[in-house]
């Protein structure tokens, strides 16, 4: 691309340079690094509700990744791995599970075991996020739902976390993305 735009019209090269550099982070392979640059571009131009949506789905497949699901986009892979991150969150033991959870039991705590204490964090923070995109969904029609300003703030500092477990998981070689 570069090749072919070079010189093609060069008042605009700078212009060309300065938009590869906005979508540099979408043109990549790896699902979670595109999901990061999609919630960083949400931050950027004020769609909260945008970015908690994506950085919600985001850690869902990723997870779903980590399960070793073929299909990170089936409904029950997705319910199975929505549901171990809160259940872990929350803390609830395995005897408890229901639904999608509890027919995969001993995967859901495999991957417990084998993510640890930055497994749980990673929970934590995703349980914040859905929160979070919950109060945004519901118009603020629940008890204690979060205003607008810690809405908007909020979505920076899960998103930093969630990158940095995210990120921590896949270094430390408990778990790996695409």
């Amino acid at each position: 691309s570069e090749e072919l735009c070079k010189g093609f019209l060069t008042p605009f090269d700078p212009l060309f340079e300065k938009i590869e550099g906005k979508i540099w982070g979408f043109l990549c392979d790896d699902s979670w690094a595109k999901a990061k640059a999609a919630v960083e571009w949400c931050i950027e131009h004020g769609l909260v509700q945008q970015g908690y949506t994506i950085l919600t789905e985001a850690l869902v497949g990723e997870m779903c990744i980590w399960a070793g699901f073929d299909d990170v986009y089936d409904r029950s892979n997705r319910e199975f791995s929505s549901e171990l991150l809160v259940m872990t969150a929350r803390g609830v033991p395995g005897e408890k599970w229901k639904g999608a959870l509890k027919n995969r039991k001993s995967l859901g705590i495999e991957l417990q075991k084998k993510g640890g204490e930055k497994f749980i964090e990673l929970a934590k923070i995703y349980e914040s996020i859905s929160k979070a995109r919950n109060d945004i969904n519901h118009c603020g029609c629940r008890e204690n739902a979060s205003d607008e300003t810690s809405l908007a703030t909020g979505l920076q500092k899960n998103f930093e976390k969630a990158a940095l477990a995210v990120n921590d998981l896949r270094r430390s070689g408990v778990f790996t993305g695409e």
